[in-house]
């Protein structure tokens, strides 16, 4: 339509709907369940014939892949052809955009591989009206800002334990990897308060802090 920017480098607006692979894709109806996580209440005539699950990846660009085919899959739905559940709470924004952010302590990936990401999918879809909307950026997998939820990846990330800039050949390994997670977290916080809202001003979520809400908080 007029308002898509289908075709953009990712392919010619001809090939969609020819059995070629899209990688900015947009889904209706998607909740996330406490007993099977992500939930694509499908219409009767969607995915038909296809397995009870679904796989997605994600924009090569949002993680680093730089055009080359990486075959990983970052999201699976399980498919339900029945209505949204009566008791479901809604996110207020019209638009959430996932990205799994690569190396977003980084300042150059946080705009080449988060933001400018999410506002790619929000222009290719809705194009100017996008900015108008109420879009939400939801970032994958765990709260890289809540010191309690990076606790064990610190622990246990040979990176995050040996990196930062100051000289810490002096500390223990734990003080070590204290202070790395401590820049990485701070780093990341930073970037989401003073850039993220050249994208949205509604409230960022973490995948696993929504699981943990649809858990009834437990992580």
């Amino acid at each position: 339509g007029e308002r898509a920017d289908l075709g953009s480098v990712d392919m010619p607006a001809e090939q969609l709907g020819a059995g070629a692979q899209e990688r900015t894709c947009l889904f209706e109806h998607v909740c996330m369940h406490s007993r099977f996580g992500w939930v694509l209440y499908a219409s009767e005539h969607e995915f038909e014939g296809r397995d009870r699950m679904i796989g997605t990846g994600v924009d090569v660009w949002a993680r680093g892949g730089f055009g080359r085919r990486l075959p990983r899959l970052d999201h699976e739905f399980a498919v339900r052809h029945e209505p949204l559940p009566s008791g479901a709470a809604y996110l207020p924004a019209a638009l959430v955009i996932k990205i799994r952010p690569f190396a977003p302590a980084n300042f150059g990936h946080f705009l080449g591989n988060t933001l400018f990401p999410a506002f790619h999918a929000a222009w290719r879809f809705f194009g100017p009206a996008s900015q108008t909307m109420r879009v939400a950026l939801m970032l994958a997998g765990t709260n890289q800002t809540d010191p309690v939820r990076m606790e064990a990846r610190c622990a246990r990330s040979p990176r995050l334990a040996v990196s930062g800039r100051a000289p810490s050949s002096a500390l223990p390994r734990v003080g070590r990897t204290d202070k790395a997670c401590g820049t990485h977290m701070n780093l990341i916080s930073k970037f989401l308060r003073e850039l993220a809202p050249a994208l949205t001003d509604e409230p960022l979520t973490w995948e696993e802090d929504l699981r943990a809400a649809a858990n009834g908080g437990r992580g």
